[in-house]
């Protein structure tokens, strides 16, 4: 009776606890799953800087747009220029071009900045009717 208590002991003695493989094969899955979620994390950072930049340039841009109903009837052509010293990484164009109808132009505000080593680019477009004039 002795000899068998102790294989009994012996055998759950053995049965308790992980192998080194199963704690090898663990950690392995742990540290691939840490590489996953990492570039996960920095991609978020990076979008995040994008829709920033681009919440910018759109408000910049509906700013120029502005700045432009304000002014007459646009002549046609181009004009450039920068945001000044609150936005130094953005730049702006305004194409005006002619429509079909002579009393028709579409002006297009661009605005421009540095990403890295790529250039971003936001477009809108809007069209401007000559005003009347009155005959009285």
């Amino acid at each position: 009776m002795i000899i068998t208590s102790k294989r009994k002991i012996k055998t759950k003695a053995l049965s308790e606890g992980f192998t080194l493989l199963e704690v090898m094969i663990a950690i392995s899955i742990l540290a691939i799953a840490m590489v996953v979620i990492l570039g996960l994390r920095n991609r978020a950072i990076d979008l995040n800087g994008y829709a920033r930049d681009l919440t910018a340039a759109s408000l910049l841009a509906e700013s120029k747009m502005g700045e432009w109903e304000l002014k007459s009837f646009p002549d046609l052509g181009e004009s450039v220029g920068e945001f000044g010293k609150e936005n130094p990484d953005f730049k702006w164009r305004v194409i005006v071009t002619p429509t079909p109808f002579d009393d028709l132009r579409e002006l297009e505000v661009i605005v421009t900045w540095k990403r890295g080593v790529r250039d971003e680019m936001l477009s809108l477009t809007t069209y401007f009717f000559q005003p009347l004039l009155s005959g009285g």
